[in-house]
């Protein structure tokens, strides 16, 4: 789950161009260094800087606070510029308990559309912002604190770890014949702080999978409904911040490449593959562990995304609790609990969803932008 916000900022940045012309007279020179994106007018460079100076949230923002304010860059590419990146320096480092920035999210990889929605968060050390300014909407539409690592969760009531209501981790006292009839998984992650930021839920034999993201304080801003077929997948990505949704399809790989399917049926035999690293005592029974290369999970799908450990249930051979960590730290950054349940009407429904009445569609040429190409 936690790629999401980290691949929409590595497109953001992707997306900008280099300032190689900082010493050049005025703050609305066009930038013809750079052919991608293309360089920025004299009007867009004037109209991106009125923008910013009139915003009222970063008046609230920087209010009492001295700060300066850099010469407009493009954003875009493909020969398209969408907008342009505004940096704003500060001072002194800024510490802020809680505050709602504005966020520009992408329908998909190849996507040029943006919808807008807002994200609660707390800033700790910030000595920049990088303000992303939309042409067509003609308004800030992203705030990203700097450096990275200067954002985090606002404060939250809610207990680290906890589960939705209903949630309980573990097989549910299946069998490994249970298993290989076809089980509906049921999965929700949690960030280093115990934070829940997704939730998942996977029906076998359709193919079908509801992936919910969550915000810091709980909130659902984006579901994922997915069916996969063969080897191919499509994706309705509902936007529930910005009331928008979108629409794509592509290939998946396979196992040998990386992505493996969530089905109960096929991954007792791969877990059997396995060397265990001993047991532990998870969800109530004696869990062998297993160390390694372990999955992000969308759309009832692993993918290869980073090292932490595994365990399994003793009896079906099936995930029920993982934990992701960082390579070069080892500090934990990401735990999934996994709750396996009998296939009936009501689990399976559970798997899709419908777009609301209201929703604005937008174009997609691709699937959502998640971990990127």
């Amino acid at each position: 789950m936690r790629a999401v916000r980290l691949v929409a900022l590595a497109f953001a940045f992707a997306s900008i161009a280099p300032s190689t012309t900082a010493a050049s007279s005025g703050p609305c020179k066009p930038q013809s260094s750079s052919p991608v994106p293309l360089p920025l007018t004299s009007a867009q460079c004037v109209a991106a800087s009125q923008i910013v100076a009139r915003d009222s949230y970063l008046r609230d923002l920087l209010r009492g606070l001295k700060h300066s304010v850099g010469r407009p860059d493009p954003w875009g590419g493909n020969d398209k510029n969408i907008g342009a990146v505004v940096k704003i320096r500060l001072a002194k480092p800024l510490d802020v308990g809680r505050t709602v920035i504005p966020v520009a999210s992408f329908p998909s990889q190849q996507s040029d559309t943006y919808a807008i929605g807002h994200e609660p968060v707390s800033i700790h050390g910030a000595t920049s912002f990088d303000v992303f300014v939309g042409f067509k909407e003609r308004r800030v539409v992203w705030v990203i604190p700097m450096p990275v690592g200067s954002e985090g969760p606002p404060p939250t009531s809610i207990a680290p770890d906890t589960p939705p209501k209903g949630f309980v981790a573990g097989t549910n006292g299946a069998s490994a014949q249970d298993a290989a009839q076809g089980l509906i998984l049921r999965m929700v992650s949690f960030d280093h702080t115990g934070r829940l930021i997704g939730q998942m839920w996977f029906d076998p034999l359709t193919g079908s999978a509801l992936t919910d993201v969550y915000n810091p304080e709980r909130k659902l801003i984006i579901r994922y409904v997915s069916v996969v077929s063969a080897h191919a997948i499509r994706v309705t990505t509902i936007a529930d911040n910005a009331r928008t949704w979108a629409s794509g399809q592509g290939p998946i790989g396979t196992a040998t490449s990386g992505v493996t399917a969530l089905d109960s049926r096929s991954l007792p035999a791969q877990v059997r593959q396995l060397t265990p690293d001993g047991t532990q005592e998870v969800a109530g029974v004696d869990a062998p562990l297993f160390t390694g290369t372990l999955g992000l999970f969308y759309w009832g799908l692993a993918f290869q995304g980073g090292s932490g450990e595994v365990w399994a249930d003793p009896t079906t051979d099936l995930p029920i609790r993982q934990t992701l960590t960082n390579g070069r730290t080892g500090a934990l950054e990401e735990t999934t609990l996994f709750e396996w349940l009998p296939h009936n009407e009501v689990a399976a429904a559970a798997s899709t969803a419908a777009v609301p009445a209201g929703y604005r569609h937008t174009p997609s040429t691709g699937l959502p932008h998640i971990f990127g190409d």
